[in-house]
């Protein structure tokens, strides 16, 4: 059945998983297919090329909306998107099934990007892997040729105008019994197969594209991290080929476990599924001068949306969506987070994000300021408990000290919790200055002053773990007045009050969100 769960019998799953299959029409937006910080393009429940930004189209990444598989029988040529089209996904890969018009065959497609889950280095590859199977099913042998073409970049990228640094840009296809040619605006290939009645025949390819330098909305240049991996496009795709059932294989195994998880269907797919933004939001750069303050991992960031509210590195998104990248890329997420550490400034405030857009050094301060410098702290912590690793832990613990510390000064009445300040103009609700942006508070939330509890919790937990007894004793003291002051100001009797006299709502269960995150318990 369409648009709704079924059990789906896919090749490289040992049982059956959870998922949705679309009808073309039905389907909103097609899985976006790429790795950590390469860009992206998405194949279309249509059938064509939707959104892309390989080449270094960040924000707003460029629409292309273009025809890329044809199927020629005779004199007929047909393209994907004139098929009836069953798709499948399930990030990093589209499973679709073509039924063609006016003949007896079906085409299958396997597209999928090298994602694969504790391996940040073999997920940073910029290419996509494609498979396909063409079932004839009728009583006569047909002779096919198959089509596909990818667009190149164009000269004078928005990205780089002036800057000539599109010559420097390459995109390569290749695979087995595929014909290139190169054109000036797209790169085609073309497949020759013979079906006799009743046969399968399958090909496979690789497109890749190399786009190392770009400037950000701030104007600085950068070389993305998969730039030092591969000389061009062309390595990258005979990198690819060659490790195409590598890759495949390790793929699929992790998705097999989430599927395989005693959850609901919806869950398990979620837990797929919510993992795209890490192609479409991310950006990994690399250290190429000694004058760069980052190590030689590089450094990664994951942006708020580049569609929708390009700014890099929201706290708010940050807190609450870098489990991926805490779980999976432990590496990385230290990257992003010694960014924070960098960008704190003297007075101990963390801030709210790396900057607007792309720009990744214009850090915006004293913009939700009540919940960052705590959340980051708790991050640290957090980063701590994923790795075990001492050394990392007192790298930043000066730096996540310090944060709390400048907390202590947003306690306007001393009674332990940090409190609210809006920063609304009379009669307005922006900037409400935390994470319910359009919904001022004042005082004490439970929201705001409930992640501050959370935050002394980890600052005394860190505290103990470098051997600091004086500072875990301040967060101890710390917690106790806050603890008895939030069920003094906002405990009624029967539920705990948003603010002030206000009624409860979610936000109340934030700190204890927090506490349970960090110590593995059910919610």
């Amino acid at each position: 059945p369409h648009h709704c769960w079924t059990s789906i019998s896919a090749a490289g799953f040992d049982r059956p998983v959870p998922g949705c299959v679309y009808t073309g029409s039905r389907l909103d937006g097609g899985v976006p297919l790429g790795g950590l910080g390469t860009g992206y393009f998405t194949l279309e429940g249509t059938g064509k090329l939707g959104w892309a930004s390989i080449y270094n189209d960040i924000v707003p990444p460029r629409r292309s909306d273009a025809e890329w598989l044809s199927v020629r029988v005779g004199q007929v040529s047909m393209p994907l998107s004139t098929a009836a089209i069953h798709y499948w996904g399930h990030y990093p890969v589209v499973d679709l099934l073509a039924e063609l018009p006016g003949c007896p065959l079906e085409l299958g497609i396997r597209a999928l990007s090298p994602l694969i889950v504790g391996d940040a280095a073999a997920s940073n590859m910029p290419a996509v892997l494609f498979e396909l199977a063409l079932d004839n099913h009728g009583p006569a042998a047909v002779d096919a040729e198959i089509t596909v073409a990818f667009p190149i970049p164009m000269a004078g990228n928005a990205q780089t105008p002036g800057q000539g640094l599109h010559t420097r840009i390459t995109a390569a296809l290749t695979g087995d019994g595929l014909v290139v040619n190169a054109a000036e605006d797209r790169i085609t290939g073309k497949i020759t197969l013979h079906l006799p009645p009743g046969s399968i025949r399958r090909a496979r390819f690789v497109f890749a594209w190399h786009a190392p330098y770009w400037r950000d909305s701030g104007n600085e240049p950068h070389v993305h991290r998969y730039g030092q991996r591969y000389a061009d496009a062309a390595a990258v795709a005979a990198a690819a080929l060659a490790s195409f059932d590598s890759i495949t294989a390790r793929v699929l195994a992790w998705q097999a476990v989430v599927y395989a998880a005693d959850l609901p269907a919806w869950l398990r797919d979620a837990l797929v599924q919510g993992l795209y933004s890490l192609a479409k939001n991310t950006i990994w750069i690399a250290r190429t001068r000694r004058d760069e303050w980052w190590s030689d991992d590089g450094w990664f960031s994951h942006s708020e949306s580049h569609t929708g509210c390009p700014i890099t590195e929201t706290m708010v998104c940050r807190m609450h969506g870098h489990f991926p990248a805490l779980f999976f890329f432990p590496d990385l997420e230290a990257t992003t987070l010694d960014a924070f550490r960098h960008f704190q400034i003297a007075d101990g405030e963390i801030p709210f994000s790396y900057g607007m857009t792309t720009s990744l050094r214009d850090p915006r301060y004293h913009c939700q300021h009540p919940l960052n410098s705590g959340q980051y702290a708790q991050m640290v912590y957090r980063l701590y408990l994923r790795t075990g690793d001492l050394g990392l832990l007192q790298h930043f613990y000066p730096s996540a000290r310090q944060a709390i510390r400048y907390l202590y000064t947003l306690d306007d009445d001393g009674d332990g919790l940090v409190n609210d300040q809006a920063h609304v103009a009379p009669g307005e609700h922006w900037p409400a200055n935390q994470f319910y942006d359009i919904w001022p508070w004042w005082g004490t939330s439970a929201y705001v002053a409930g992640t501050w509890l959370a935050t002394l919790a980890c600052g005394q937990a860190m505290a103990a773990g470098v051997g600091d007894e004086a500072f875990a004793a301040e967060c101890a003291e710390w917690l106790a007045r806050g603890q008895s002051a939030y069920e003094e100001k906002l405990w009624t009797g029967a539920y705990y009050r948003l603010w002030n006299n206000r009624s409860a709502a979610a936000g109340e269960l934030a700190g204890e969100l927090a506490l349970r995150a960090l110590h593995g318990d059910g919610l």
